[in-house]
């Protein structure tokens, strides 16, 4: 009897402390659960506010004193493509992964430095009483320990790349605004260098030395036509970047859609060589449109003797910044329309109606709508767009 008592006090022993171990994985994956969901949330709590008036704080002392103040604009490589093959979730775990990778090299950097999140996937390295120079070498290892790291989501494991843009203090600068403006700049520039690079003001100062291979894109085209004209009458050219996969032996959507300005110029070249009519829709991606030097590259090419009669630039997201603006007007300067692309679908009215003023017009989304949507609702919300479009706008 003692020994039967013995065996079943140890089976309700070994079973409670299985339910126990159980539990404890349960709660702790929830945890974990929590933390990745709750990311976006806590990227807008109080700490973050506090780092925020820390950092504009730091503008006033060092405008004051003279001292140095750098910073830098670090933006996910791809961030929307994780998220939309993976999920959301994964996206948090990347994001949470990338600020845990930052505040290790941080860790270990004499250079004073702290890390704020500024939105999504975007972040703020702020090295106080710090020179450009002194903050570099740290930035670079950032870039390069973001680069070498894998972040694991459901057993699978997930790389990204950071483009990353430094400034610093200049005596002409009035707000911590104008700090963040040129370090945003100088971001746009790691990405039309092909991202994963470290940028300054001026220069790109870290990139991969990989060469990139364009000779495989083409545009192909699709017609624009004017329907108000009895035989329908084609007035453009639809641009569409594909890239030959040898191994399917056919053009495919590419990755990666930013090209550089000289490449999508040569690529509409070689369109204008054999068709007749040069009116192109060409569409950018949200960095290509706030990137000064890829507009400015656009802006002389549709002014050329020898260029397109006219260059439309169809956008997914115009951002109302002050660099924005001054590009709008400099494209509309050229003789460009702007146009915002998939209205009524990735872009609904609440989204783009503030940003009508930066633009020529819409491209309502019906291609994206003929699946899941009835051909009398299709038609409701074409006349619900004509309504609230101003009367100057397509």
């Amino acid at each position: 009897m003692r020994i039967w008592f013995i065996a079943v006090y140890a089976l309700m022993f070994t079973m409670v402390l299985g339910i126990w171990a159980r539990q404890m994985r349960e709660a702790e994956a929830k945890a974990e659960f929590d933390r990745v969901a709750n990311y976006e949330v806590d990227g807008g709590t109080a700490a973050f506010m506090h780092q925020a008036q820390e950092l504009t704080t730091l503008f006033k002392e060092a405008n004051t004193t003279g001292e140095d103040l750098t910073i830098a604009s670090l933006d996910v490589d791809k961030f929307k493509q994780v998220n939309a093959h993976y999920g959301h979730l994964a996206g948090n775990t990347v994001l949470l992964g990338v600020t845990e990778t930052i505040n290790q090299v941080l860790s270990h950097t004499v250079t004073p430095a702290w890390l704020l999140r500024t939105n999504g996937e975007e972040f703020t390295l702020v090295f106080p009483k710090t020179a450009i120079q002194a903050a570099l070498p740290v930035i670079q290892q950032v870039r390069e320990a973001i680069q070498t790291s894998e972040y694991t989501y459901h057993d699978r494991s997930l790389a990204v790349t950071a483009s990353i843009g430094v400034t610093n203090l200049l005596p002409s600068d009035t707000s911590v605004d104008d700090l963040y403006a040129r370090a945003d700049d100088a971001m746009y520039l790691s990405k039309h260098h092909g991202r994963n690079c470290v940028s300054t003001d001026e220069q790109v100062i870290d990139a991969p030395s990989e060469v990139k291979d364009y000779s495989l894109y083409r545009y192909f085209v699709q017609g624009v036509y004017d329907i108000s004209f009895p035989k329908h009458q084609k007035v453009y050219w639809e641009l569409l970047l594909r890239k030959y996969d040898p191994d399917l032996k056919r053009f495919v959507r590419p990755d990666d859609f930013e090209l550089p300005a000289n490449e999508m110029i040569r690529l509409i070249q070689q369109l204008m060589a054999v068709t007749p009519l040069h009116n192109f829709n060409l569409n950018l991606t949200a960095s290509q449109y706030q990137d000064s030097h890829t507009a400015e590259a656009l802006q002389a090419f549709a002014n050329q003797l020898d260029g397109p009669n006219h260059l439309t630039i169809e956008v997914t997201d115009v951002v109302a910044t002050t660099g924005t603006r001054q590009i709008s007007a400099g494209y509309r300067a050229a003789g460009m329309n702007l146009l915002i692309d998939d209205v009524g679908s990735d872009n609904s009215f609440e989204l783009v109606h503030s940003k009508f003023a930066y633009v020529e017009g819409v491209k309502f989304a019906m291609q994206n709508l003929r699946r899941t949507t009835k051909p009398d609702e299709l038609l409701e919300r074409v006349r619900f767009w004509q309504k609230k479009l101003p009367l100057t706008m397509i």
